[in-house]
This record gives structure tokens, sequence and C-alpha cells, in this order.
């Protein structure tokens, strides 16, 4: 015996089934408010990315930046540790904390390609 395909009427129906009047699906107001809370979600997803990636280049910057200043040498830690002072003026430390500080712009700029959509996201 043969099984062939389910006749149209018959077929179990995956779709919600929609209210005559509206038009939206049916299910009453909680699933009504999952579907406007989805894009509530979206939105502060999205401002805190911005978040993220203002303060990852802020960061970064900082960290370019800040080694080469006078600041640097001026700094608390030479006063209260002095044994320190030569690693902490030394180039190839202002270098690997200027490093960070590229690394950091870096992430910035990938995370925000990503919320533009350039970037696949981690999900896909």
């Amino acid at each position: 015996m043969a099984l062939g395909p389910c006749p149209p009427d018959s077929a179990p129906s995956r779709a919600p089934k929609q209210s005559a009047n509206t038009g939206l699906p049916e299910g009453g107001p909680e699933l009504h408010g999952a579907v406007t809370g989805l894009g509530e979600r979206r939105w502060l997803q999205a401002a805190l990315g911005l978040l993220w990636v203002f303060s990852c280049s802020a960061l970064g910057a900082a960290l370019m930046v800040l080694p080469w200043l006078t600041l640097w040498e001026r700094n608390y830690l030479l006063t209260w540790a002095p044994g320190w002072s030569a690693v902490w003026l030394s180039p190839y430390t202002r270098g690997a904390v200027t490093g960070l500080g590229v690394v950091n712009v870096g992430i910035s700029f990938c995370e925000l390609l990503r919320l533009w959509g350039w970037w696949p996201s981690r999900q896909e």
C-alpha cells in the first residue's frame, strides 16, 4: 500500500491562525507583547553596541597616545616604586601599551562593522 501526499484539507498547518478582524496571529496579548518587545530589544542592543564601540575606541585612543606624552613620565607610580621606573619608561613597554591601544581600536572597528551588518555575527 503506497502512501501519497495528504489532501490539502487534512495537512497539518504550522502557521499560526489569524484573527478574522485584524489579520494578526491569534494568541492573546502575551504573543503581541513578545513581538513588540523584539523591536525594543533590537534598539537596546544597537544602543549598547554603539556604547561598546565608543568605549573601545576611546580606550584604544588613550592607550595609543598616553605612553608618548610627558604625563606618562610624571606618573604617581614612578614616585611610589622608583625601581620600576626603568621598566615603565622603557620604549618597549610604551610600544606594548600602544599595541594594546591598536587592538582596542581594531575591536571597535570590527564591532561597528558587525552592527552595520557588514560583518558576520557569531550566531551564523
